[in-house]
């Protein structure tokens, strides 16, 4: 911050504000922000205290909308028009909003390494693509989204620790039909455990296919259940959710495995070694501890 008006501004911010066209207010000028701070303070004590509690991101905007819109109805004293009625002739002047939102994510380009994976700052989040290929990494404040090829391949929740392998299982099931051993002990199998992407019905499915198939068959089989899930999960999110893909194969819920699903792992099908996913193509390597 400098004088008056000035300031040293970092090129996304310059992006930012010359996408909604807003200009600095002046250090000390009580009515150019006074007014703004003013219903900031009223809308914080009457809407976030106590400090609301939210299952995600989206439930808490929509907590904030629902302030909002209670406060449209608010008839602020010594006035005559309520908050909303005077908003709504105020919109007229203003100007038009740009058509396209600004897209807020932090811009990095990696290159996948030897597992399968991206680095972002300390972390390490899989890929679908193979080693050597150039990404786009778009990282949002809860999420991150890797793009090849103009579609996005991957999307993890974002992690604030350090060190860390984020690792999807769908990434890896490629090499795990023909490496199926590596399936029981693998961390990205251990990451669905905990995020709840694997349920019990799913170990139980396996055990079964087991006892009929035997170790490896029978793995191999639940693995082409993955697969099948997989497929039909990118489809129904390609048509409607356009090109990026949904986080998880049957939602985060732990949902049982579909029917059909069932009677594909019951009889074996696609456990073959020859059979290949038609969707996200899984690195031929796996980093270390998958």
């Amino acid at each position: 911050m400098l004088r008056g008006r000035l300031r040293e501004e970092t090129e996304r911010f310059i992006a930012l504000r010359s996408h909604w066209h807003f200009e600095f207010c002046t250090p000390g000028a009580g009515h150019e922000k006074g007014g703004v701070e003013g219903e900031n303070g009223y809308f914080r004590r009457n809407h976030w205290v106590p400090v609301p509690k939210a299952a995600s991101l989206e439930v808490l905007n929509d907590l904030l909308l629902m302030g909002c819109r209670e406060d449209e109805r608010r008839l602020i004293d010594g006035r005559t028009q309520r908050v909303g009625q005077a908003m709504a002739e105020e919109r007229d002047h203003l100007l038009a909003l740009p058509e396209e939102a600004f897209d807020l994510a932090e811009i990095s380009f990696s290159v996948v390494d030897g597992g399968g994976c991206v680095r972002i700052k300390t972390n390490t989040y899989s890929t679908p693509v193979g080693p050597g290929t150039p990404v786009r990494v778009n990282v949002y404040p809860a999420h991150l989204e890797v793009w090849h090829d103009g579609r996005c391949v991957a999307r993890h929740e974002r992690c604030y620790s350090r060190r860390q392998q984020i690792l999807d299982l769908e990434h890896y099931l490629d090499v795990l039909e023909r490496k199926p051993g590596a399936l029981a002990g693998s961390t990205a199998l251990e990451q669905w455990r905990r995020a709840g992407r694997w349920p019990a019905s799913f170990d139980a499915l396996w055990q079964r296919l087991i006892e009929r198939q035997g170790r490896q068959p029978g793995t191999r089989a639940m693995i082409a259940v993955i697969q099948l899930g997989h497929g039909v999960r990118a489809r129904r999110g390609a048509s409607g959710r356009g090109q990026r893909p949904e986080a998880g194969m049957f939602g985060r819920c732990g949902d049982p495995l579909p029917a059909d699903l069932r009677r594909a792992a019951a009889s074996g099908a696609g456990g073959g070694r020859g059979r290949r996913s038609d969707t996200l193509r899984p690195s031929d390597a796996m980093p270390e501890g998958i």
